[in-house]
């Protein structure tokens, strides 16, 4: 595309027209001297021909004026100015795009954990910028949906979009349009709400002074919610935090999804244990058992007596735990070695019983977490699944430093988590909605709650 100059330029070239021969090689007119005064003096008038080329030199100047006023007084409507801008972006996840005046976003910022959350991937959160905004808005929205924030397959979401009164609405009009053909794109019958706010509400908003530039003043802003908060608070203070919003909060989430996870998987390593603990007493207690006293498991007969010694009846004992310890390795993931493996396990579901698991995948309070997390990470790690990190992110942080790390890495997990669990919900097929369509389902929206504003409150409430 021609910039404006050039094409100016070009519009002129076409429309002015070529100066003659003898008026563009015409002497450019110098400062006179005395004596050219004087010789001047004696001549007091032009020659018919000196004057014809005047004023066809005036009659050309005069035509390329009004050309070049006519062009310049069309630029506008041509030509439409681009501004800096500075929007908020709310779904749950809420986060604030700077941008520069090529509409490029130049700086994100978080304004809660959730966008965090969907933050704590550096990658993608690097990626926003230098993006167009729309585009980045749209990658933004999408991100919240893979992370289960957002449904695209039911009808009635909604996204709000904010920004000063002090900046041009052109903004937001144009990004509320290009969310909608997003939304339309994916099938997601789904609502755009915008709202100019008075400029010191936005201001407050990103924690920004109400003196000087909104938008310079936004650049500043550190891109991390935690970070700014934890910035602010003493290592008491920030322990507190890090116990409410991250462990009971997302970590307590976070820890209920692996409880339905890996349930099934619980529930019959819960009636494994159950039988191998009864067939090892009976195994004990058999009459045929050629161990003496405290070495009459399952285990120690295996290990000292020899097998060709012993009885039908008790070789069948014997081959029915080795089946059950084979099915409990393949569910577990790990193998019982001992008869002391075994109590440890049982104990575990005596803690914490299957049925009362089953509850807690379902509800697992605050109260809750505090009683059994330690228990449920003992289940968990007890049918392979690795805990070493959940474990580590229990601890309460004890400085700066340490509390940004855990922080940065239970967000990551829990993220990693939360894709995993939504993918499929995500991933699933929808057809486009057409514009009439579309548009129809905004138009219900508006008559029953009075506009797509009142619409986003409603949810909010």
């Amino acid at each position: 595309m021609k910039s404006w100059k050039k094409q100016l330029g070009d519009e002129l070239d076409a429309l002015v027209p070529e100066l003659r021969e003898d008026v563009r090689n015409a002497p450019v007119a110098r400062a006179q001297s005395a004596s050219d005064l004087a010789e001047g003096k004696r001549r007091r008038a032009l020659s018919p021909r000196t004057k014809k080329t005047l004023f066809a030199s005036l009659a050309t100047a005069a035509a390329a004026f009004l050309i070049l006023f006519a062009v310049i007084a069309s630029l506008p409507a041509a030509l439409p100015a681009l501004a800096s801008s500075c929007v908020t972006v709310k779904i749950n996840p809420e986060a604030n795009f700077v941008t520069d005046k090529k509409g490029n976003v130049t700086h994100v910022i978080a304004l809660n954990e959730d966008a965090d959350l969907l933050f704590s991937d550096e990658e993608f959160f690097r990626s926003l910028t230098g993006k167009p905004l729309d585009e980045a808005v749209s990658l933004f929205v999408d991100r919240a949906a893979q992370a289960g924030y957002f449904d695209f397959n039911e009808a009635g979401g909604a996204v709000k979009l904010t920004a000063s009164d002090a900046q041009t609405t052109k903004c937001l009009s144009s990004l509320s349009a290009s969310l909608e053909d997003f939304f339309r794109e994916q099938g997601a019958y789904a609502v755009v709400a915008a709202e100019s706010v008075p400029d010191a509400q936005f201001r407050l908003s990103l924690g920004i002074p109400e003196d000087g530039s909104l938008l310079s003043q936004a650049e500043k802003v550190l891109s991390s919610f935690t970070q700014r908060i934890a910035l602010t608070m003493t290592d008491e203070e920030r322990s507190s935090y890090y116990r409410e919003t991250v462990l009971l909060d997302e970590f307590r989430a976070y820890l209920q999804s692996l409880i339905r996870e890996h349930f099934r998987d619980l529930r019959e390593c819960a009636a494994l244990i159950d039988k191998m603990t009864e067939l090892n007493a009976r195994i004990e207690a058999h009459p045929d058992n050629p161990n003496f006293l405290l070495l009459k498991d399952y285990w120690n007969v295996l290990r000292l007596a020899d097998e060709s010694e012993f009885t039908a009846d008790f070789l069948a004992l014997t081959q029915e735990m080795t089946a059950l310890l084979t099915r409990y390795r393949a569910v577990g993931g790990s193998a019982l070695s001992s008869k002391s493996e075994l109590e440890l396990r049982a104990s575990y579901y005596e803690i914490l019983p299957i049925d009362e698991l089953e509850k807690l995948a379902t509800d697992f309070t605050e109260a809750d977490f505090d009683l059994f997390a330690e228990d449920v990470l003992d289940l968990l790690d007890s049918i392979g699944v690795d805990t070493a990190l959940l474990r580590r992110l229990m601890q309460l942080p004890s400085d700066l430093e340490t509390f940004f790390r855990q922080t940065m890495e239970a967000l990551t997990e829990c993220a990693r988590l939360r894709f995993e669990i939504f993918r499929e919900a995500y991933e699933q097929s929808r057809e486009a909605i057409s514009e009439r369509d579309y548009r129809e389902y905004l138009d219900r929206i508006e008559r029953e709650f009075g506009s797509l504003n009142a619409y986003w409150d409603s949810l909010s409430q």
